[in-house]
Order: structure tokens, then C-alpha cells, then sequence
């Protein structure tokens, strides 16, 4: 019955979040590094006009409903990226505090697709930029994915 049960979970996750398999990525224009599922879409590095900001790139998992960017500008909110904006919070739900980053957790909302939920973490990255992440996709989803989430936060790092 066991048997059975595992693999009724195997075929009901998405491949990508099946594994473990990971691929590190250094990204020389964020001066950063970091890890992602290796059958996420790497975007690269994103025009400036992508956000108010430094630099920034897009990952996005295969079957399109999850995304994340990365950015560094000079803003801790930076809120909006590609025309989506950042529906502004009261204040923020926690912290995630991992090796090389103190980040601030803020969930919301796109003001253009309220539908998706925001999950958005800020740091400085030295005393003249912010790093901010931002994941974003269906609610069951993100949660559903938090673990593979809370990896790539934690693997991002300083090259």
C-alpha cells in the first residue's frame, strides 16, 4: 500500500520538483551566485528597463507558473519589475535570515494580476544597493514549492 501511495505522489509533483538535481548559477552582472532546479528556464541578464534597478534576471519553472527575478538597484521595495507593480504592504510578514543575506519578507499581490501571490525578499547587498527576489504564481503553488523556494534563497551568495 505504501508502494502505491509514494508513487501516486511521484506522479502528482512536477518533475522539476521532484529532484534534487540543482545547477549553480553565477550571475557576474548581480555579482552573485546561486542555485536553481535544473530544469528552470534561465533568462540571463535582464534590460535595464526590465526595473528601476542595477541589474536583474528572470527564472522561470518549466511549466511557466512560477517565476523569480533577482535584482539589485538602490532600493530595499523596488516594486515594480516589467510593468507588474507591487501592490505596497503595511509591513513586512518576517525575516529570512540565511549565510550571507538578512532578508525582509513582504507578500502581496501584482496591482495587474491580483490573482498571483508576490513573495518579496530585500537585503542590502552592500551600502549602495539592495538585493530583492521576487517569486511569484498561484498561492497553492508557491506554498506547495516552499521548500524548493527556500533553497534557492538560501544558496544565493556573493561570487
Amino acid at each position: 500500500m505504501q508502494y502505491y501511495l509514494w508513487m501516486l505522489f511521484l506522479w502528482s509533483t512536477p518533475v522539476w520538483a521532484q529532484s534534487d538535481h540543482w545547477n549553480t548559477l553565477k550571475q557576474e552582472f548581480l555579482g552573485l551566485q546561486y542555485q536553481l532546479p535544473q530544469s528552470w528556464y534561465v533568462g540571463g541578464h535582464a534590460p535595464k528597463k526590465a526595473c528601476a534597478c542595477q541589474a536583474a534576471t528572470v527564472n522561470t519553472s518549466p511549466d511557466g507558473h512560477l517565476s523569480m527575478v533577482i535584482a539589485k538597484g538602490e532600493s530595499a521595495t523596488l516594486e515594480a519589475v516589467w510593468n507588474y507593480h507591487f501592490v505596497p504592504v503595511a509591513a513586512p510578514r518576517g525575516f529570512f535570515d540565511q549565510d550571507h543575506f538578512a532578508f525582509t519578507e513582504s507578500i502581496s499581490k501584482w496591482v495587474e494580476a491580483p490573482d498571483e501571490v508576490v513573495w518579496r525578499y530585500s537585503a542590502p547587498a552592500n551600502p549602495d544597493a539592495h538585493l530583492v527576489v521576487y517569486f511569484w504564481g498561484p498561492p497553492e503553488l508557491l506554498e506547495q514549492h516552499r521548500p524548493q523556494l527556500e533553497h534557492i534563497l538560501h544558496s544565493i551568495q556573493p561570487l
